[in-house]
């Protein structure tokens, strides 16, 4: 987390001017609403041991509106970056304090950190378990809260998780690893060694860590498959040439000299559109930085992508998801399966761009300013599961599975 981001946000709240609300009134949850914040530091949700064998007490702070008359709030549950190594949770304070000014309970919580060496990628991978199992020990914590004191009000119909780089990893492991999904032995290995999907970082394993949505800035995900149609939305924010954590599928530099391949927010969008999941991505075109966009204090980017994130969980907690159709709609496409070519009928009107991606988010095919019903040449694919993407001029999106035979 670079110190511009709290420069950043101060500036950005400066901007704005509301009043209180109880209620989606257009203003809460989608700007700044309340002019004071409380806070609750140092709350214990767990404990674990580390990769290097210590026992890790795991606590978060938690933000949300001073005098806030709402009986059930949203919860957003951030992570920070630093690559699995170092940072703290007071990192991700002023995008915690940004999103309680508009009316969510926002927490950013510890999670063990690698303190020991490590040699081997399985082991770089058993540490995203553990920091995974925190997380969900956290969402945890607040879903036993609601159903027993309810000090935090929270509403568990509305619970997100996001987070920065390796926080960000973090999220979209919580939201879209799932035990139905084909999972390689090695992760399957690391998930069982760490006392299954749920962890061993709480005992209140009865309550659900089920989120409702994910704000991923620049983190990736170990398969893009894992993405289904039953998974919750999804922002990112991703610097395309990304040194650190690469924005499509390859090996992450970052994760010291290990053979670790990863895939980022360009991978995991064709993903999402090709599951029919509500889904937004921000991507900064022809930048090496790594989360360049929460640097200096007058980021225009970082101003978008924040304002962004709250209009798209905006829509999730005011129950208009769902309306943007631009993700869900299915592409008609024939023959299917095809071996030397298809045809594209499309139901919208207009010009598209027509894609075709690998499914784990590769792309291999492009083709623009096309219009109509078009024949398709495939005869030079390999046999496989493609996803077939067309975006149309008024922003429509449409996608489809092909099977390549």
């Amino acid at each position: 987390m670079k110190k511009g981001l709290s420069l950043m946000l101060v500036m950005i709240l400066a901007f704005y001017a509301g009043s209180q609300n109880a209620a989606c009134n257009g203003t809460r949850y989608k700007s700044y609403t309340f002019p004071s914040i409380d806070s609750t530091m140092a709350v214990q949700y767990g404990s674990n041991t580390t990769i290097g064998n210590n026992n890790k007490n795991l606590s978060m702070d938690i933000y949300y509106p001073k005098n806030d008359v709402a009986t059930a709030r949203p919860l957003i549950v951030f992570a920070f970056g630093g690559s699995f190594v170092s940072g703290n949770r007071t990192d991700m304070q002023p995008i915690c304090r940004y999103f309680a000014h508009q009316g969510y309970i926002a927490a950013t919580i510890d999670y063990r950190l690698i303190d020991a060496f490590i040699t081997d990628s399985f082991a770089l991978v058993d540490e995203v378990i553990k920091a995974t199992h925190d997380m969900k020990a956290a969402i945890r914590y607040f879903r036993e809260d609601a159903h027993t004191s309810n000090i935090y009000k929270v509403d568990t119909n509305y619970i997100f998780a996001g987070g920065i780089s390796s926080g960000g990893f973090m999220a979209n492991h919580v939201a879209y690893l799932d035990p139905s999904d084909n999972i390689p032995a090695y992760i399957q290995t690391a998930i069982n060694n760490n006392g299954g999907f749920e962890g061993t970082s709480s005992t209140n394993t009865q309550y659900s860590s089920k989120v409702h949505g994910v704000l991923n800035y620049s983190g990736a995900i170990g398969r893009a498959e894992w993405i289904g149609s039953n998974n919750p939305p999804l922002y990112s924010a991703h610097d395309d040439g990304d040194g650190v954590v690469p924005c499509p599928k390859g090996l992450s530099p970052g994760n010291y000299p290990l053979n670790v391949t990863t895939y980022g927010s360009c991978a995991m969008e064709p993903a999402a559109n090709a599951a029919g999941i509500t889904n937004s991505f921000y991507e900064i075109v022809g930048s090496t930085g790594h989360v360049s966009y929460f640097s200096g204090g007058t980021n225009a980017d970082g101003f978008a992508i924040l304002q962004q994130s709250s209009d798209f969980l905006y829509d999730i907690v005011c129950a208009s998801v769902g309306v943007e159709e631009s993700s869900k709609n299915e592409l008609a496409i024939f023959p299917n399966p095809a071996s030397t070519s298809f045809t594209i009928n499309p139901s919208h009107e207009g010009n598209y761009n027509l894609s075709i991606f690998t499914i784990d988010g590769q792309l291999v095919e492009a083709k623009n300013n096309l219009n109509g019903t078009t024949d398709y040449d495939i005869s030079h694919l390999a046999e496989g599961v493609f996803i077939v993407k067309a975006v149309f001029s008024d922003k429509m999106v449409a996608t489809t599975k092909l099977i390549k035979e």
